[in-house]
């Protein structure tokens, strides 16, 4: 089935000349039609403002991971009573949603100066509920997980396993934008967690979704050196790379080893699980 819509064009550069034409928004479509030998006449981008997570309950970010359950829970009420204060007079929006309410997370037109008023705010509220008096726990065995690992600091088996998976993603990436795959260029990767030994347990098989998932993997391979770690990707909407790559249909799929025999564990940084949810049906 052909994605388009069929439109009228005026060209006030060609003495106001109509024509007929189309309008789609999907790739795949457009390079067919482009070959037809139509001509490109307007081109819109739809951008989405960076965002950062100031509290998630379920998640929560290291130091306050380290806090026991009371602390983490009166981290988030005082956050949620003074956000309009402190959002008051920026360009910083809270972000809403179904079933978020376990977090706190804004965005705004500047990654930067949401970066500044991310770590503006959680000092204040760190001080004021003298957080870091309050930590009892050591990062393995937080209440969350965290990219504070230094990725030079990984065992030879990650530092492999990414080497590995970041060859194979470059095939599908037009080179010049290498620059812009975060994934290329990764710095910290998830800590030591007792976590990790129980997925390992759940089931042979693990496969990580990417992109946020090769980050999962990393620090996952680098706790269990489990060779029986598998990647793919999908993007329900807001595929970040999506101009970035020479076949936008192409599915990408990777692995060490062959698949074996016994349960799928499926591992991604998930919000609502919808995403986990739409991988299972189509994976049937």
């Amino acid at each position: 089935m052909r994605q388009f819509v069929p439109i009228q064009l005026t060209s006030a550069a060609h003495c106001n000349r109509t024509v007929s034409g189309v309008s789609t928004s999907h790739y795949a479509e457009t390079k067919k039609i482009l070959d037809d030998g139509c001509s490109i006449q307007e081109i819109t981008y739809v951008l989405r403002y960076p965002e950062v997570m100031l509290c998630d309950i379920g998640n929560p970010e290291y130091p306050l991971n380290l806090c026991d359950s009371q602390t983490i829970i009166d981290c988030y009420d005082l956050i949620q009573l003074e956000l309009d204060r402190y959002l008051s007079n920026t360009a910083l929006k809270r972000i809403y949603g179904d079933g978020l309410d376990t977090e706190i997370a804004i965005c705004g037109p500047s990654n930067s100066e949401l970066h500044k008023f991310k770590q503006w705010v959680l000092t204040e509220i760190y001080e004021r509920l003298s957080l870091h008096q309050k930590i009892s726990y050591i990062p393995y065995d937080g209440r969350g997980l965290h990219a504070i690992k230094n990725f030079t600091s990984l065992s030879p088996f990650a530092q492999r396993l990414n080497e590995h998976i970041v060859h194979k993603y470059k095939e599908g990436i037009i080179p010049e934008y290498w620059p812009q795959i975060k994934m290329f260029h990764l710095d910290k990767v998830y800590q030591n967690h007792r976590v990790w030994s129980q997925i390992a347990e759940l089931g042979k098989n693990k496969l990580f979704v990417l992109t946020a998932g090769l980050s999962l993997a990393l620090g996952y391979g680098n706790g269990t050196h489990d060779p029986h770690i598998y990647f793919t990707e999908v993007h329900r909407q807001n595929d970040p790379y999506q101009l970035y790559r020479r076949d936008r249909e192409e599915e990408f799929n990777y692995s060490l080893l062959l698949p074996e025999e016994g349960d799928w564990i499926v591992i991604d940084k998930v919000y609502t699980s919808r995403l986990l949810h739409s991988f299972w049906n189509t994976s049937k």
